[in-house]
């Protein structure tokens, strides 16, 4: 799991299942999951999770065969679309986005490292 913000964490897969948590506003301390799979691809394997510091609603996962993005589309939606933008099919084994320039950077097995701007 990897903290976002002081209140959400996006955490790893249970039984193919994608979990967000949220700190809940009452009793200090205590977390509220979401299962956020959703619409995410059947077939692909979740290897990491990546959420957004400066949007708790938005989140990363790198997979066998390349990058999906979440959004929180509250109260309409919440979707898992394709991210690669020109990265080839490979497996994706870290997932990093820079706190300052906002770059998500994935580390790939044999391909090297690929980043895309995510955000002004």
């Amino acid at each position: 799991m990897r903290t976002t913000s002081s209140a959400c964490v996006f955490g790893g897969r249970d039984y193919l299942r994608i979990w967000r948590l949220t700190l809940n506003p009452g009793p200090p301390g205590t977390w509220v999951p979401s299962n956020i799979t959703d619409n995410f691809p059947s077939g692909r394997d979740a290897r990491v999770i990546a959420g957004d510091g400066h949007h708790s609603g938005i989140a990363y996962v790198g997979t066998d065969k390349g990058v999906y993005a979440w959004t929180d589309g509250k109260p309409t939606y919440d979707s898992w679309r394709d991210y690669s933008l020109g990265l080839p099919l490979v497996e994706i084994n870290d997932l990093l986005i820079d706190p300052t320039s906002r770059d998500l950077r994935a580390g790939t097995w044999g391909r090297g490292v690929w980043a895309v701007v995510t955000g002004p």
